[in-house]
């Protein structure tokens, strides 16, 4: 069951860090047309994008409180956005609702 386990945590490191240190974009983010940047305007480098994958897995750690950071922080960055110095935006415009 360990062995299962750490193979499950290292190819979601594998792949969050990945794509998002080249692409900034995982697949469900850009499904949903959001990106992941840096707030200095640099890439992410994997190491960033691994510190970054680091924070998700502290939020079932936490009993799922590092969510509501959302709501109390400012900016409404959670703590894996604050360690490592990213932003999430939106990079289209999601599709409308229209009206019969």
């Amino acid at each position: 069951a360990g062995l299962v386990w750490l193979a499950r945590f290292g190819l979601s490191a594998l792949y969050f860090t990945l794509l998002s240190s080249g692409r900034r974009v995982t697949l469900g983010k850009r499904l949903l047309g959001l990106e992941v940047v840096r707030l200095d305007g640099t890439p992410m480098s994997r190491w960033e994008a691994f510190e970054r994958f680091g924070g998700y897995a502290t939020v079932p750690g936490t009993a799922m409180l590092g969510l509501l950071d959302y709501f109390r922080e400012p900016n409404g960055r959670p703590a894996h956005d604050r360690v490592s110095g990213t932003g999430v935006l939106m990079t289209e415009k999601p599709p409308s609702k229209e009206e019969p």
